[in-house]
């Protein structure tokens, strides 16, 4: 069964997606619980597909600058100071 569709069955409401670029969603309902509750699982839902979803870019950020050179050594030497003996 359609993932909307089980929804509207559980909550008792109507729910609405966007077809064009999924920007939207409507929720329908005969009370504000219901669609209080139709708007809880569906963020819950969402929450947990993002979580699940592998990361797909790295973001690297050049070391031009001398300041950040300079800082990003002093962090480096505060990191090995610091775990000197770990591991």
């Amino acid at each position: 069964m359609n993932l909307m569709l089980q929804l509207a069955k559980m909550t008792q409401n109507t729910v609405l997606i966007s077809t064009i670029l999924n920007l939207w969603l409507e929720i329908h309902g005969k009370d504000q619980n219901g669609v209080s509750s139709a708007h809880t699982r569906i963020s819950v839902l969402i929450e947990n597909a993002r979580r699940r979803q592998p990361f797909t870019h790295f973001i690297s950020f050049p070391m031009v600058s001398e300041v950040i050179q300079a800082k990003f050594d002093e962090f480096k030497e505060d990191v090995l100071r610091f775990c000197e003996g770990v591991g």
